[in-house]
């Protein structure tokens, strides 16, 4: 049986067994997975990360979406010193969606463990993870805290400081979102945040915890789910997360096992982006109405209640001006007037419901 048809035939497993000896004398336990495009100065560090770690069962598929650098030559050299990496190559480029998607379908873990080529992990990271799994065997996803680090603006913030520190006092005091989160019980147990609830509302009140880069998922939980949406150019990882939320229980654990890179990333400026191709870029408006498709997305996929309805209604509003200024800014006046419409009409639309 080829590898395709194993993972067809792992997606009609709904429910994974949990770990055990017999399992894993044909799989590995995990399957790391790196996509890569003209990255080669930061996918070598990233590669290095997995390489050291200190749990052993693992393989790592590198997915070259493409290249034109020398990535090929590098990771095939790699590859003949560590028998557990593998390299595959996609026909023509179809960006991380689709690199990771040709990945899974080849995948021999029983989980999946993504890193972004320019990321990397701590040496404990997938013990950490597969303890986790050990743990509770009916989660479909674990994930973990995380550094942001910009190396321009020399700072570095972990997702706990984004939640606890920037997020949370606007969800405290916020009726829209007070009311939904709870926002003590969160403070006092983080382990909260991986409850199904908790990560929708979250999602949609502005930030959510799970990172790409510090994310191991269940492969038939992934392949039962579909795959990451290829049409998608951005926030592709959220829009997974989401459908995955349905089907099963999160882990979070609250340590800072990943290193996240967001050096120019907004705007898809500085060293990381300029051998990419036009098409592969994005810019502040970009960027914005990405998530104004994200929100608009759950909007119609979910059956939200009342309350999560007017919270969703309030983010469109603020993604709507958002998109509108910056479409000024970058010289597109016709979208410019077409986001300020689409705000105008929802303020009148709930001027009207409120009479």
């Amino acid at each position: 049986m080829n590898l395709l048809s194993r993972a067809c035939k792992a997606q009609q497993r709904v429910v994974a067994p949990a770990f055990n000896a017999r399992a894993l004398m044909s799989e590995r336990a995990c399957t790391v997975i790196i996509p890569t495009y003209n990255r080669l100065p930061y996918l070598l560090k990233a590669v290095a990360s997995v390489t050291a770690q200190t749990f052993g069962d693992w393989e790592l598929l590198i997915v070259d979406d493409g290249s034109t650098d020398d990535t090929l030559a590098a990771i095939t050299a790699l590859s003949l010193a560590e028998p557990r990496l593998r390299i595959l190559r996609n026909p023509g480029t179809s960006g991380p969606a689709g690199a990771r998607n040709a990945a899974i379908r080849e995948a021999r873990g029983l989980y999946i463990a993504f890193l972004d080529s320019d990321d990397r992990w701590d040496d404990d990271k997938l013990a950490q993870f597969i303890a986790a799994a050990n743990t509770r065997p009916d989660a479909i996803l674990i994930g973990s805290d995380y550094r942001m680090v910009d190396e321009l603006a020399d700072t570095s913030m972990t997702a706990c400081d984004m939640i606890f520190g920037t997020m949370m006092p606007w969800w405290e005091t916020y009726d829209r979102t007070a009311s939904l989160l709870p926002c003590r019980e969160l403070k006092a147990d983080r382990s909260l945040l991986a409850r199904s609830d908790v990560v929708l509302t979250t999602t949609i009140a502005g930030y959510l915890w799970i990172h790409t880069s510090s994310t191991m998922v269940r492969r038939d939980a992934i392949l039962a789910a579909g795959g990451f949406d290829e049409s998608l150019a951005r926030t592709e990882d959220i829009d997974l997360w989401l459908r995955l939320n349905t089907r099963g229980p999160f882990v979070y654990i609250d340590r800072q096992l990943a290193t996240y890179d967001v050096t120019g990333r907004d705007t898809a400026e500085g060293e990381r982006y300029q051998t990419h191709s036009e098409s592969r870029h994005h810019d502040e408006y970009t960027e914005w109405k990405h998530h104004l498709a994200l929100m608009l997305r759950i909007r119609k996929q979910y059956r939200l209640s009342p309350a999560l309805n007017a919270l969703m209604e309030d983010r469109l509003d603020y993604f709507d001006k958002n998109c509108a200024r910056a479409a000024w800014r970058t010289g597109r006046k016709t979208l410019w007037l077409k986001h300020w419409i689409s705000s105008l009409r929802r303020a009148i639309g709930l001027v009207r419901s409120d009479r």
